[in-house]
């Protein structure tokens, strides 16, 4: 009998010790093909999934936008000329089609 207690005591001992020390040893996993991601056709590499926030969030985060983003007018939509805009505000022509949803989601 003790010596069954000794084996128990022993074994429950390693046990314990491998799940501690199992708790500090990480594994990662590496994202699925079929995963979203964004891609940067100019510079040709592929990001992961930012945080996503409004506009509005963003500036008052102060956060600034990607130059490149920027430069390559990747924030604004194109828009009618002036007499353009009169037409369309009369009714005839339909809004130009904009680079965003009504939702915020962007409309490529």
């Amino acid at each position: 009998m003790r010596r069954l207690l000794k084996v128990t005591t022993g074994l429950l001992g390693t046990v314990l010790f491998a799940a501690v020390i199992g708790f500090g040893i990480s594994t990662t996993k590496t994202m699925p093909d079929h995963a979203w991601i964004l891609v940067d056709d100019a510079k040709r590499v592929y990001l992961s999934q930012p945080r996503l926030l409004t506009a509005r969030e963003a500036y008052e985060l102060k956060y600034k936008p990607d130059d490149d983003c920027r430069n390559s007018n990747g924030f604004v939509s194109e828009g009618r000329s002036l007499t353009g805009l009169f037409l369309q505000k009369i009714g005839l022509l339909r809004p130009v089609p904009e680079r965003w949803n009504e939702g915020g989601t962007w409309n490529w």
